[in-house]
């Protein structure tokens, strides 16, 4: 009679392996499911900030400094993107520069990278003081004009800008890159 029980145990004793085995495959499926997905869901977020990155390092024209950084990102962000994952990247800076000198340096800022390509096609918007409104969304907040939407450097006339005096007078305004990618 011992011997029989001794010869179920043993007999027991592979399918206990067998299970084991199987959970330990499944436990290790599981967590390699789980960081591929959180791969996948911060691929995004990931390219969001590379984006944003090349705003944030541009340099800046003299008497000048970064006072905010905001980037902003979500599907169907950009208003008319299709679809796409949407990111908008802004500083707001100081100066004691005049409007026209801000103006005349951000007219000749090169294009900047697309999200996800070494192409340039993104234009820097340039909100001046008074001209900007902030909209708050639930993913952040990003700027546009009062009136028509984006401004891009070109819109301004430099002849027409106000003549905020250069020296201890401090004023703000916004660069602001937008872009979506699939």
């Amino acid at each position: 009679m011992v011997k029989f029980i001794y010869r179920k145990i043993e007999k027991e004793k592979p399918m206990k392996k067998k299970g084991y085995l199987f959970g330990g495959i499944l436990f290790v499926v599981l967590i390699v499911g789980v960081i591929c997905l959180m791969n996948y869901s911060t691929d995004e977020e990931k390219v969001s900030r590379d984006f944003a990155k090349q705003l944030y390092e541009y340099p800046l024209p003299s008497h000048s400094k970064i006072i905010q950084k905001s980037q902003v990102n979500g599907q169907k962000f950009v208003p008319g993107n299709g679809g796409y994952w949407g990111v908008i990247a802004s500083v707001t800076v100081e100066t004691t520069l005049p409007e026209s000198e801000i103006i005349a340096y951000y007219q000749h800022v090169p294009l900047f990278n697309y999200p996800k390509s070494d192409n340039r096609g993104v234009q820097a918007e340039l909100y001046l003081e008074g001209t900007y409104k902030k909209i708050d969304t639930p993913n952040g907040y990003y700027y546009q004009s009062k009136k028509d939407g984006r401004i891009l450097p070109s819109s301004y006339q430099r002849s027409n800008a106000s003549k905020k005096p250069s020296g201890k007078n401090k004023w703000t305004y916004v660069v602001q890159l937008t872009s979506d990618f699939e």
